[in-house]
């Protein structure tokens, strides 16, 4: 399937709802008097989280190749050290998880009946860890913030194939274990419902980039099975982790009076969680390079457009009239395009037809404003956008289709 690649602009309008009742004090209200800063996060915590992780391994030049998306389940702990000054709140934070984040892909590169060659490849994340710094804001009982670090994983991967060139049966089982360190940026929020306990939602970018493990193992070929091991290159660019925890201050938190907080300045204060709907209208451009023909201008590049709608949710702390939150969206889309065109070949003219569709989009996103009334909010965001995508090329009557996840900054 050729490459392709795509860029896309969403508008989108939405509504947003409390969580529940408990939080309507976190709803955008009418400021009454400044209020003292109620929670200082300040002091050294421990904690437990779970959640789900994925990615995309790419084995470069392997034979037949493999390009396929992992994901599963994580759980892990961490430890941190926090020192809030004033509305700021400055902390280090080590975690680490065990996971079963694993993914394959049965493969093969002949369609001819005179060879036949299945290969799969597997790939299996065991164990992550991740030492990052944070930067957040606090007001109420809320904390919302960023964090940058490195991180680290131990993974397995196998690659196994069996089949026939012509010469009799072929066939191949190997494995490697390999650690892969990295860099990682995140950003997340936490609520504390009473001085030393908060809960906490976070969302982790890691990219390991590429890596060359040695394969090792056994081949088969004329009927002797000889040792192997060969080096392959397999991409990480992104693993994304979404957590949610529970975290525990082990020393009674205490208001530093030399750094006293700064409140939300008169007017709605938009501190709190929330829900939502949204929906709206997205469009851009696919291009397929290797589908490009000298001779037909415009051709493997088309326009994309449709409307999307779904689901956000996030956190917001309000600090004057400055406002850092964090945000996710998970929509799903009728955003789609085509394209038909003839091209000389031989004698005659063949023709190509190329279509793509967004299935759905999913953004993780930070946000940063200004409360420039008492009830309008004008902000900034930027984040990760993963989706999931089908293409289709029609050949000369052959339908091909590729279904894959892409990952975007925005």
């Amino acid at each position: 399937m050729g490459q392709t690649r795509a860029q896309a602009t969403l508008i989108v309008i939405g509504a947003a709802l409390p969580l529940c009742s408990a939080l309507a004090a976190d709803l955008p209200v009418k400021a009454g008097l400044p209020a003292p800063a109620v929670i200082d996060w300040s002091g050294v915590y421990v904690g437990l989280h779970a959640g789900y992780g994925g990615g995309m391994n790419d084995w470069l030049g392997s034979f037949p190749p493999f390009n396929y998306a992992t994901g599963g389940a994580l759980a892990g702990a961490q430890i941190g050290i926090n020192k809030q000054i004033a509305s700021f709140v400055f902390g280090l934070e080590l975690d680490g998880s065990w996971a079963n984040i694993s993914g394959s892909e049965t493969n093969s590169p002949y369609t001819a009946s005179a060879f036949t060659l299945v290969g799969t490849g597997r790939s299996r994340i065991e164990a992550l860890a991740t030492a990052a710094g944070r930067l957040g804001l606090a007001a109420d009982h809320w904390l919302v913030y960023a964090k940058g670090g490195f991180a680290g994983a131990w993974e397995r991967h196998a690659f196994t194939a069996a089949g026939d060139l012509g010469f009799g049966p072929v066939g191949a089982s190997t494995s490697a274990g390999e650690y892969r360190w990295g860099t990682m940026a995140g950003f997340g929020a936490e609520f504390a419902p009473t001085g030393n306990w908060s809960l906490k939602a976070d969302y982790d970018y890691l990219r390991f980039g590429t890596a060359s493990p040695t394969l090792s193992g056994t081949s088969t070929s004329l009927n002797i099975t000889v040792p192997t091991s060969f080096p392959q290159p397999i991409t990480q660019d992104a693993i994304h982790l979404v957590k949610v925890g529970a975290n525990y201050r082990m020393f009674a938190p205490a208001i530093d009076p030399k750094y006293p907080a700064v409140n939300a300045a008169s007017g709605t204060n938009w501190t709190g969680a929330y829900v939502g709907v949204e929906g709206g209208y997205g469009f851009g451009r696919n291009d397929w390079p290797d589908q490009t023909t000298p001779d037909v201008t415009g051709s493997g590049s088309y326009d994309l457009r449709g409307w999307l709608g779904g689901l956000d949710g996030g956190a917001n702390i309000q600090s004057g009239i400055v406002v850092l939150g964090v945000e996710g969206e998970l929509m799903w889309t009728g955003i789609k395009g085509s394209q038909t065109f003839a091209f000389p070949i031989l004698h005659g003219t063949a023709t190509t037809s190329l279509n793509s569709r967004i299935d759905w989009l999913a953004l993780a996103t930070g946000r940063a404003g200004f409360a420039i009334s008492d009830h309008l909010l004008v902000y900034g965001k930027g984040g990760l956008a993963v989706a999931s995508e089908t293409g289709r090329q029609l050949n000369r009557g052959i339908w091909r289709a590729d279904h894959r996840y892409r990952c975007a900054f925005r």
